[in-house]
């Protein structure tokens, strides 16, 4: 059962432990053999059909962002491109100056990118050809873009958050504050969410100003998911919590058995959580409180988000492993091999197939 619980101080060894284990956990050196795949072949073991294979960009890195036709991403290799849902192949390749630790920002027919190393830049992509409207050096962008009131927000290395006109790239104000990697949350009234380490910050987005500060209920390992009218999040101490979105104060916790390094997965009045060495739970909503109901234990550590795609809770293992668990009894339904490690979710698609990375860094668009 749910606890109440408050604020709580954290030393500097376990802050750093929960910063490196956020970053990834387990990390095996990846291989990078992606293969031919000539037509759609049955995945063996599973009720799925692989539709294509591609290797569009090395080092992915979410959010990924998607439309009607194609999926954005950039990756650790500097570039941005855009993959044709149809085939798989590359609509077009746009190379910047610096990793993509942040992923992509979708908005109309723009695309956002912010990079790292060297200086960091924001930039501006025209979905149809990939071509430049606009960038802007920020210094290194750390953390995943958000669009709020016609603003981009983003956090540098340099511990500042900074406002980029959407349209213009044009900087509107910059607020020194500690950062994380984590993407801001909007929220409501035109502000945004900003966790550091050790604080919660609600920031209003017209002019930077600080106009609520928290004390953070824990060190949050991999940001912020809404959940009914809160929001809840993973910590690097077992938790699952949920904030109100409004006063940012905690309205429950739940102690899992192991660090929760990815965002839960939500469906209804229902989470479904993992935790670092493996364990499944499903956490439900009731009323003031949730109940936490522990499903499976695997020996591979998790390493993806996991994602709710039709009737299966689908995750992904260090051992290059993807799951997929049943809605319902939270049964293992199957499981199939993609190279290790599987580090982001798998992404649905209006058919009720989903796009999926593997380890190797290939892409994969799989059916049922």
């Amino acid at each position: 059962m749910s606890r109440p619980g408050g604020g709580r101080a954290w030393s500097l060894a376990l802050l750093l432990l929960t910063v490196n284990a956020g970053c990834g956990g387990y990390r095996p050196v990846p291989e990078f053999e992606p293969g031919d795949l000539k037509s759609p072949v049955p995945v063996a073991g599973t009720p799925l059909t692989l539709l294509w294979r591609s290797r569009p960009v090395r080092g992915p890195s979410a959010p990924l962002a998607l439309d009607a036709t194609s999926l954005y991403v950039g990756g650790s290799d500097r570039r941005v491109v855009a993959v044709d849902l149809q085939s798989g192949r590359t609509r077009w390749s746009v190379r910047v100056g610096g990793t993509l630790v942040g992923g992509v920002l979708l908005s109309g027919d723009l695309v956002y990118a912010g990079t790292d190393q060297p200086g960091g830049k924001v930039h501006a992509f025209r979905t149809m050809s990939g071509s430049e409207v606009w960038a802007r050096s920020t210094g290194y962008i750390q953390s995943p873009l958000a669009l709020v009131d016609g603003k981009l927000i983003g956090m540098t290395r340099q511990n500042q958050v900074i406002a980029l006109d959407a349209a213009t790239g044009r900087i509107a104000w910059r607020r020194p504050l500690p950062t994380s990697r984590y993407a801001p949350v909007k929220l409501g009234g035109a502000d945004v969410l900003i966790s550091s380490y050790d604080s919660l910050y609600r920031i209003r987005v017209s002019d930077g100003k600080v106009t609520l500060r928290r004390r953070a209920p824990g060190v949050i390992t991999a940001g912020w998911r809404v959940f009914g009218d809160l929001l809840v999040a993973g910590t690097g101490d077992s938790l699952v919590l949920a904030i109100d979105p409004d006063s940012l104060t905690e309205r429950w916790r739940v102690q899992l058995d192991a660090p929760v390094l990815t965002l839960p997965a939500v469906t209804g009045d229902t989470l479904f959580a993992v935790t670092q060495v493996g364990s499944l739970y499903r956490i439900v909503s009731l009323g003031d409180g949730v109940d936490a109901e522990p499903l499976q234990r695997t020996p591979w550590p998790a390493t993806g988000t996991p994602e709710i795609i039709g009737p299966w809770l689908l995750t992904g293992a260090s051992n290059g492993a993807l799951r997929a668990y049943a809605l319902l009894d939270g049964s293992l339904a199957w499981t199939t091999q993609l190279g290790r490690p599987v580090e982001l979710g798998a992404i649905a698609l209006p058919d009720s197939g989903f796009l999926i990375f593997g380890g190797r860094g290939d892409l994969q668009r799989m059916h049922p």
